[in-house]
């Protein structure tokens, strides 16, 4: 079993906002799936699974928010017996041009809060993520992660 994880924070004033960009990305791959609607509400993530392409895979979305992903991550890895290296997590980067990808396999939170969140709840930093560029903010951080598209 292969566990995707995107980040972002629940409610309707965060929807479209670039920091939710990881949940935009595993609701566009629930879509390609066929598995839209079909999600379930479990240990504080909204999740679906299914066989994709020939990998059995669970889209995991943490409905904590950025800051406190780490404690639903660590709820999914335990419930599923998944190896922390069998999990992507998805996430926004300001310090990316918009659109631009950067895989690794491991590494530090780069300051991304969410990222920190799981690299302490799991005690370590030993698992693949996915930055996905949003654009460089002008003055305010904050502001511009919390900006819709």
């Amino acid at each position: 079993m292969k566990i995707v994880v995107g980040l972002g924070n629940p409610g309707e004033a965060y929807a479209k906002t670039r920091h939710n960009i990881g949940w935009m990305v595993l609701d566009k791959l629930a879509d390609r799936a066929g598995w839209a609607g079909r999600g379930r509400t479990r240990d504080a993530s909204s999740m679906v699974q299914g066989r994709y392409l020939g990998i059995d895979l669970t889209l995991v979305k943490p409905l904590t928010y950025m800051n406190e992903s780490g404690l639903a991550v660590r709820k999914v890895l335990a419930r599923e017996h998944t190896p922390k290296t069998d999990m992507l997590v998805v996430v926004d980067d300001f310090s990316l041009p918009f659109g631009k990808l950067r895989f690794r396999e491991g590494g530090s939170a780069g300051g991304h809060n969410g990222l920190r969140s799981i690299i302490d709840e799991l005690q370590t930093e030993q698992f693949s993520r996915l930055r996905i560029g949003i654009g460089e903010p002008g003055q305010d951080a904050v502001d511009h992660v919390l900006s819709q598209f």
